[in-house]
């Protein structure tokens, strides 16, 4: 069940009012930031799915055990805008672990 949507409003809007609206609407009850140097929390679990989520104010997007990262994808690893936290194509989440890098990777990249 992919999740991709393009939340209504400007940026400052969804950000004001992200975590009613994703524990509403995602059943997101963990909210973190994806990385020791993020500013905001753009990633988060939903128990009851398994899914991790990350999400800037353009896209969210979930991720669960055996999802993999395929050519395109936005948290995949592009040569031509090179950056540490993307992952390789063919990454595949063995553990909730996993589900979270990639959304991590996911929310960095659309953010």
């Amino acid at each position: 069940m992919p999740i991709f949507t393009q939340p209504e409003g400007d940026a400052a809007d969804f950000l004001e009012t992200s975590r009613d609206e994703l524990a509403k609407k995602y059943g997101i009850e963990q909210f973190e930031y994806p990385f020791p140097d993020s500013q905001i929390k753009h990633i988060g679990f939903n128990p009851k799915e398994q899914t991790w989520y990350g999400w800037s104010h353009r896209a969210i997007y979930g991720f669960k055990v055996g999802d993999e990262i395929t050519k395109g994808h936005a948290a995949a690893q592009d040569p031509n805008y090179p950056s540490e936290r993307a992952l390789p194509v063919g990454f595949k989440a063995k553990t909730l672990d996993d589900a979270r890098r990639m959304a991590a990777a996911f929310a960095d990249a659309v953010s």
